[in-house]
């Protein structure tokens, strides 16, 4: 409700207040400010000053990963003979909130094993909040659990420790690597399918060495 955010009055009584908003702050600042018309029921994205009427609202998004006190938009109240008030900052306070850590790279990975051989990656994680994180595996969303096949270091340094046999007719190793943040109580993963990966090894045939004997002579 604007008319409490500012305070707003007329002392002309029976006048009818609208205000006009200007958008820049927050859009300079990588924010969105929307507006939902009276006869409308989607949001608007604003990119330049509007009228807000009764029974319109306001929708604020702040930019990403930011806190602190964020200039919104520009608001100045008008009555309906055109007498204004002056032009003022509606400012927030954005209270700081801690972000899951991302996983760097695409979503899955999937690669190939060479049957009795090993095979390790190192992934990389982004975190805003620069937290202590952990790695873990898990079994993958579809298929057998493959976690006894994989080991995964402080690092973030993925390792096969399975023994793959083509011949025994296991022709694919998965399991899902997962970073948490270890400075949240209860600790905000990467469990979507944006940040976390499914990794996936797909076993080869090394052809069988046979050794020959004959008898000389």
């Amino acid at each position: 409700d604007l008319l409490t955010i500012t305070g707003a009055d007329d002392i002309d009584s029976g006048d009818t207040l609208e205000f006009h908003i200007n958008p820049y702050p927050i859009i300079q600042s990588g924010g969105i400010l929307s507006v939902l018309r009276d006869d409308n029921s989607s949001w608007h994205e604003l990119n330049g000053a509007t009228l807000l009427r009764e029974n319109e609202s306001l929708q604020l998004v702040p930019p990403a990963n930011l806190n602190g006190i964020l200039d919104g938009f520009l608001i100045m109240a008008r009555d309906q003979d055109g007498v204004h008030s002056e032009s003022h900052i509606l400012q927030f306070d954005l209270e700081a909130t801690d972000d899951a850590p991302e996983i760097i790279g695409e979503s899955n990975l999937s690669d190939q094993l060479l049957e009795n051989d090993g095979w390790s990656t190192t992934f990389g994680y982004l975190d805003v909040d620069q937290d202590n994180v952990s790695w873990s595996v898990e079994a993958a969303p579809d298929g057998p659990n493959d976690t006894d096949s994989f080991s995964i270091d402080s690092n973030g340094t993925l390792s096969f420790i399975g023994n793959a046999d083509f011949e025994s007719g296991k022709e694919i190793y998965s399991v899902l690597v997962k970073v948490t943040d270890q400075e949240t109580e209860a600790g905000l993963s990467s469990d979507d399918s944006s940040t976390s990966k499914l990794v996936s090894l797909d076993v080869l045939d090394r052809p069988d060495q046979t050794l020959e004997l004959g008898i000389v002579n």
